[in-house]
C-alpha cells in the first residue's frame, strides 16, 4: 500500500504542535515549512534506490537537525523541548513509513 504523505506530514505537525503547546502560534511557519522538507527528504529516501543506507541516514539527520534548529530559534523553545517535537514527528514518520526506521 502506498504510504499518504498528506496525511502524515499533517500527523507530523500535530505531533509538534502538541508538544510546543502554547508557543505554536509564534513557530507555526517555520515549523510547518521544516516539517514538509523532512516529509520530502523521507519520500525521496523511500523511493531511491540509488542511495546507500550511510547517504540516506546523513540526509535525515541533516533535516532533523534543520527542523530541531528552527524550533529553537524562537526564545521561548528550549533545546529540549525542540528535541521533543522532533521526536514526536519522527514517530509519527516511523508508525507510517516503517522502512525509514533505520535512518532516523
Amino acid at each position: 500500500m502506498a504510504t499518504d504523505w498528506s496525511t502524515v506530514e499533517n500527523n507530523m505537525i500535530t505531533a509538534v504542535k502538541g508538544v510546543i503547546g502554547g508557543a505554536w502560534p509564534s513557530i507555526a511557519n517555520g515549523s510547518v515549512a521544516g516539517v514538509k522538507a523532512l516529509v520530502t527528504i523521507a519520500q525521496e529516501i523511500e523511493n531511491s534506490p540509488d542511495m546507500n543506507s550511510e547517504e540516506k541516514k546523513q540526509l535525515m539527520s541533516e533535516y532533523q537537525q534543520s527542523l530541531q534548529n528552527t524550533i529553537t530559534a524562537y526564545a521561548s523553545i528550549t533545546a529540549a523541548i525542540a528535541r521533543n517535537a522532533v521526536s514526536a514527528a519522527l514517530t509519527v514518520l516511523i508508525n507510517a513509513v516503517p522502512t525509514l526506521a533505520g535512518f532516523v
